[in-house]
């Protein structure tokens, strides 16, 4: 049996290297403010990388203080259910989420919205009600506070596309990809 390596960061450095690629060369319709916006959330994720787990945008949540927006998701298409069930399995059997989602604080600081993973989040939370995880199960998150995330609102948006390319994530698709280009 062949065990797979995590890294709790995955989907930071992932989101990082996508970032870089798009303030390459940022497509002709980017105003400069979205450019900027860009920036800053690379500067935010090159900050968490450099601080990992001592980040003070690092935390463990429990699931049930994520809320999922229609924003919080970036596919057509936005839950897959032989997906969930395969992530639920993961989770279960590991009794841990190994990969940090993203997060946005929301307005009065004690919710979270969902930037990217929904399917952990579900999984996570109907195991815990299938009392498959204890009830205080915490998952990893990087948690963008509120304050900076109303100025990078539009990036965050853009950014499921990136983050939603490699595995174990469900993959975004074309139809996804035009989905989001049309919603900006």
């Amino acid at each position: 049996m062949t065990t797979t390596d995590y890294d709790t960061f995955a989907d930071i450095k992932n989101l990082i290297s996508g970032l870089k690629l798009i303030l390459k060369s940022p497509p002709s319709f980017f105003e400069e403010s979205m450019v900027q916006e860009f920036r800053d959330l690379l500067d935010f994720c090159e900050e968490v990388l450099k601080d990992g787990e001592e980040s003070k945008y690092f935390t463990n949540c429990s699931p049930f203080d994520l809320v999922c927006t229609p924003d919080s998701q970036g596919r057509v298409i936005t839950i897959d259910p032989e997906h969930k069930t395969n992530v639920k399995n993961s989770v279960i059997r590991d009794q841990k989420v190994h990969e940090a989602g993203l997060a946005k604080e929301c307005s009065g600081g004690t919710k979270r919205e969902i930037v990217n993973c929904n399917h952990r989040v579900m999984a996570a939370t109907q195991a815990i009600n299938d009392k498959q995880l204890p009830h205080d199960f915490k998952m990893p998150i990087v948690c963008v506070p509120y304050s900076l995330s109303k100025t990078l609102d539009r990036a965050l948006d853009e950014i499921q596309d990136v983050l939603n390319s490699g595995l174990p994530k469900k993959l975004a698709n074309s139809n996804d990809m035009v989905a989001s280009m049309t919603k900006t």
